[in-house]
């Protein structure tokens, strides 16, 4: 299901490019519903069926569902400038992020449960089933009213449709709290990792010291983005750029640290955690050079003027959890090149929302 909703979004912002005005922000905002929902229902199944963090990686590497969120927000507000779709896209890559690594810290048997009572366990299961059933009606019904052939009693209808559809989903997850503070209570030594309300520009202050930006970087196959935190801007707090793939990304990353991931013969992924590192060419850097200013050029050229001189805070993703940024060479005031780690001090974070 998840892959069907996956591939219509894309079919869908396929044809919202030829388009214009209004119809193309409405087709929008349903390929961002789509794309939502699609996480939900995969987020649902990694819990009942995913048992390790490889996996876990590959499911993700596979939907590519959250770069492709961030780039509708990104098309909505080059369209509307209105900053909330730069935020609706943080909380999504945060809510993604933080849950990954969450899961990674806590024990597997929290997940299976496995000493949990029996009916407590089925109306957990029960409720998360119904409410993706409401969720799937209240994206059906959306979708319907952007039809051109929709009239206006069919759209007063729909937005009936979907107000029910949304509270009932609203009153479900009321009672799925009620049901996991039950299991939590009897069983305190299973309650899972809990990643809470994803952080928001707004609770970035709040970790980031005086002089730091954070920096987000969502790998994507068909595009990455890099998402920029600064609480300290005059202007926009949060903005957003689109760079190269993961593929473009990950040849450039495993040129400088001489990496070759073994590949899954069916799916051609590079297979997590199964890495032979060979002679990194860091230990030569007359050769490493020009990789790590071409690697520099890719992923941080594009924000050289909001991190001149700032503290940062990276969120890598993807190829990029193997990458030392320490050793890339930016580019500096006198046309020169150095270590990014010479003008800057670096700290990485899981996420925004585990790091806070």
């Amino acid at each position: 299901t998840a892959e069907i909703l996956a591939q219509f979004a894309r079919h869908l912002r396929d044809h919202a490019n030829e388009v214009a005005g209004e119809k193309r922000m409405t087709w929008l905002a349903d390929v961002k519903s789509m794309y939502a929902l699609a996480t939900g229902i995969i987020d649902h199944c990694q819990d009942q069926a995913i048992g390790t963090d490889d996996r876990l990686r590959q499911r993700a590497n596979l939907y590519d569902l959250y770069p492709q969120f961030v780039g509708v927000c990104l098309d909505r507000f080059q369209e509307n400038q209105d900053p909330r779709e730069l935020a609706s896209a943080l909380r999504m890559v945060e809510s993604g992020l933080a849950q990954v690594m969450l899961r990674s810290l806590g024990n597997s048997l929290a997940r299976q449960r496995s000493h949990v009572d029996v009916d407590l366990r089925n109306q957990e299961l029960e409720l998360l089933a119904r409410i993706l059933t409401w969720q799937t009606k209240q994206l059906t019904a959306s979708v319907a009213s952007s039809s051109e052939e929709s009239d206006s009693a069919v759209v007063q209808q729909t937005a009936l449709d979907i107000t029910k559809s949304y509270e009932q989903t609203r009153g479900l997850e009321v009672q799925l709290r009620d049901v996991r503070r039950k299991i939590n209570a009897q069983h305190p030594h299973q309650s899972e990792p809990q990643a809470g309300e994803p952080v928001g520009v707004e609770r970035a202050a709040e970790f980031l010291d005086g002089n730091e930006v954070a920096l987000t970087f969502v790998c994507g196959t068909e595009a990455s983005y890099l998402l920029l935190v600064d609480p300290r801007a005059e202007g926009q707090p949060l903005t957003i750029h689109r760079l190269p793939s993961s593929g473009e990304i990950a040849h450039l990353v495993a040129t400088l640290m001489d990496m070759a991931p073994r590949r899954d013969a069916a799916t051609g992924l590079s297979l997590p955690g199964d890495i032979v590192v060979r002679d990194s060419k860091l230990l030569r850097p007359h050769v490493a050079n020009g990789t790590a200013a071409e690697l520099y050029d890719m992923l941080l050229a594009p924000v050289a003027e909001q991190t001149r001189g700032r503290d940062l805070l990276i969120v890598p993703s993807g190829p990029l959890c193997d990458l030392a940024f320490a050793a890339l060479r930016e580019r500096t005031e006198d046309d020169n090149r150095r270590y990014l780690i010479e003008g800057h001090r670096i700290r990485y974070a899981a996420s925004l929302t585990v790091a806070h």
